[in-house]
């Protein structure tokens, strides 16, 4: 199917030998359409990467025999099948990710940033400390576990404003589902804790992240240590510190200094899962005007290196 659309739009837009075709966001379902319509009067074609696994109906089920061998052997009979001068394949600089599908193919991927519209933005003023967790709920990314961690943190912090956006939660099981409703209607009731439903515009969201004095990225390294987290390059280049996981991509930025922040230990155990995350929120709150000076340091690195103009001066190189 995939297939059949980009034949269609590549003749309603007349494509021809001279032109390039960008897919930002591509996975296998791209890769194997681009093998399958590709000839030598084509257009060149650029597929950028940013993950392994594909949306899963439980995201859990990486760990399931099979899944990991299904995919390692889908990627690598793509690889050879477009393995092309005028294809160029590249992921988002995770070196996790780039390596771990090089491995699968017959010449090394390209690295290519994502373009975020970040200069220009400002912090907002802020009246209290506040945390916030943004972005799609997908399980991965750690919303359960933080839904179920907030009464032992508003017990620890009486004073700490919580913002948490619920957006689509999905990869969850039905049960997992319920207990999302269950635990936001039940929080709602809390003075400190504010829910932002929906998605939310450009202007909306920036003004919610850049109210909260941290960003709470609790990510499940499983599924984040060969995955960009886009939520933490915008922290870094805003200057907002970030508490998250290690042996996850936004946890190794931390580790080398390129975004401010602290980490602390992803485990399934909820009670030792609160008990990390409550240390690193009061780790942050006692050292805030620390990291915010610190946070500062970061912002022109970030904003070169994920800029538009960075992006298609690569997509420029690559096109000739």
């Amino acid at each position: 199917k995939t297939a059949n659309y980009l034949r269609s739009a590549l003749q309603n837009l007349k494509a021809s030998k001279e032109d390039v075709i960008v897919f930002p966001t591509a996975h296998l379902n791209e890769l194997k359409a681009v093998a399958k319509i590709y000839n030598e009067n084509s257009p060149s074609f650029i597929l950028q990467l940013h993950q392994f696994y594909p949306p899963l109906s439980d995201s859990d089920k990486i760990n399931t025999n099979g899944i990991n061998v299904r995919l390692n052997g889908a990627f690598r009979d793509v690889f050879y099948k477009i393995n092309n001068k005028r294809i160029r394949v590249a992921t988002v600089p995770v070196p996790a990710l780039n390596k771990k599908l090089s491995k699968l193919s017959p010449v090394k991927l390209e690295q290519l940033p994502i373009p975020f519209l970040l200069s220009g933005l400002k912090n907002a003023a802020r009246n209290e400390f506040a945390v916030g967790f943004f972005g799609d709920s997908r399980k991965e990314k750690g919303l359960l576990k933080l839904l179920v961690a907030i009464p032992s943190i508003v017990k620890k912090f009486p004073k700490l404003k919580i913002v948490i956006q619920i957006q689509n939660p999905r990869c969850f099981t039905p049960k997992e589902v319920k207990k999302i409703s269950y635990l936001t209607n039940n929080l709602k009731q809390l003075a400190n804790m504010e829910f932002v439903e929906g998605v939310l515009s450009f202007d909306d969201y920036y003004k919610y992240l850049t109210k909260c004095s941290a960003i709470i990225i609790p990510y499940d390294p499983g599924h984040y240590k060969i995955r960009l987290s886009g939520v933490a390059i915008e922290c870094g280049a805003l200057g907002i510190p970030v508490i998250t996981t290690g042996h996850t991509w936004a946890g190794n930025m931390v580790k080398i200094d390129k975004i401010t922040g602290t980490t602390f230990s992803f485990t399934n155990d909820q009670k030792l899962f609160e008990k990390r995350l409550a240390r690193a929120i009061n780790k942050i709150i006692k050292n805030e005007t620390i990291y915010r000076k610190m946070a500062r340091k970061h912002d022109k690195f970030l904003l070169n290196n994920f800029s538009a103009k960075n992006y298609f001066k690569k997509i420029k190189l690559w096109s000739h």
